[in-house]
């Protein structure tokens, strides 16, 4: 079997508390956060996404858009 090496660089940043405190909270909600990069949440142009949750999860996204309007 071939061997899969693989390296990890550590990085360091200076972060303010703030910062700090906001990158704590991206991290802990990455997972679901990927979720919604990942099916265009933010790419709406004019209309609106429904978040549904349960059990605290996120369950399923619902998009809706407007295609024409005078």
């Amino acid at each position: 079997m071939n061997e899969v090496i693989t390296t990890v660089q550590n990085v360091t940043i200076i972060l303010t508390e703030e910062e700090a405190e906001r990158f704590k909270k991206f991290q802990k909600y990455y997972d679901t956060f990927m979720v919604l990069i990942n099916n265009g949440v933010f790419d709406v142009q004019y209309g609106k996404t429904t978040l549904n949750f349960k059990g605290g999860l996120l369950e399923n996204i619902t998009k809706e858009e407007v295609i024409f309007k005078r």
